[in-house]
Formats: structure tokens, sequence, C-alpha cells
């Protein structure tokens, strides 16, 4: 699943590209399950209309990991960068965008985000019942969601419970 991702990275998580210091937008994925998973053959897209935008190279990740991947709108393929990290085709918009980790067929999405606001060096993710999404002020890059911050659910509508009135006397 990707459990976590940041599309306005402006000074939270940096890593080096070329020898240069960089923030790129990232994003996180995590096995949930007790045996190891090959991504290899597996696609990142930020594009519904195009499900197989980025696809991974051999790749390991092992029950209970979190791998890092950077979206950096990179034009070698496959690039990785001075730290080991992995660079998408692609880079995500703060202004909100799909977000879809797509098993190897190209078509069936394993899990998804439709596009969501997001905000300068904070993350939007899957809380720590891995159920619900929410905001991490403090961003958990390959940690487990909410150790170092709580998550702030997405409840998508402002709801009115209650109201007061105090209609005018004349």
């Amino acid at each position: 699943v990707i459990s976590e991702f940041m599309a306005s990275n402006t000074a939270a998580l940096s890593t080096i590209v070329d020898g240069q210091v960089v923030y790129p937008d990232w994003l996180e994925i995590y096995n949930p399950t007790n045996v190891i998973v090959n991504l290899d053959g597996w696609y990142l897209t930020d594009d519904p209309a195009n499900l197989t935008r980025w696809q991974f190279p051999p790749t390991l990740i092992a029950p209970g990991e979190y791998l890092l991947v950077f979206a950096s709108s990179q034009s070698v393929y496959p690039y990785m960068d001075d730290l080991g990290y992995w660079h998408t085709n692609f880079s995500l918009k703060a202004s909100g965008e799909y977000l879809a980790l797509v098993q190897p067929d190209g078509t069936t999405v394993e899990h998804s985000y439709q596009p969501i606001i997001q905000f300068d060096d904070v993350s939007y993710g899957l809380c720590y019942d891995m159920v619900s999404e929410g905001y991490y002020p403090l961003p958990t890059p390959k940690l487990p969601n909410g150790a170092n911050g709580d998550c702030i659910p997405n409840l998508n509508r402002v709801v009115i419970n209650e109201i007061m009135y105090h209609p005018s006397s004349e």
C-alpha cells in the first residue's frame, strides 16, 4: 500500500541527486504482509488514464518494511539517487491529484488516493489504523504512521452539528 506521501516537500525530507541536496515530492510503500514482496514490474502513477506511468525496477520489500520513493520527474529510467532511493518520472501536485500503486498486469489498482490538497511539509496517508486517511504535520517517512505525530483525519466535509439561535426581540 501507499502508506504516506508528500506533494509539497520544501524542507521536510532531503536526498542527494548528482551530488546536490534536493527536496522532491515523495511517497512511501508499506508491505503489510508476512512475506517478501517483489515490486519488479509494479507501477506507480499520478494519472488514472495511464496506470503504467512508472514501472518499478527489481525491488524487494520485506514484511513490515517501508520503501521510500521520490516523485521528482526524473527523465532517466531507472534512476536511483546517491542515497539509494528510486525516482519516478512524475512529480505530485500540491493542488491534489490521483496517486496509485498498480499491479504488474498494468490494470489492477492495488491502492490509490483520490486528489487531496497538500500543504508545505505536511504529508498525507493512512492513519495508524491503516484504514482511515489523514494529514501528518510531522511526517513519518520510513516509520509507522503516527510514530512522530498524530494523524489529523480527512473528514472531506464540514458538518454543523449544533446551532444556537437568539431571535431578536423587538
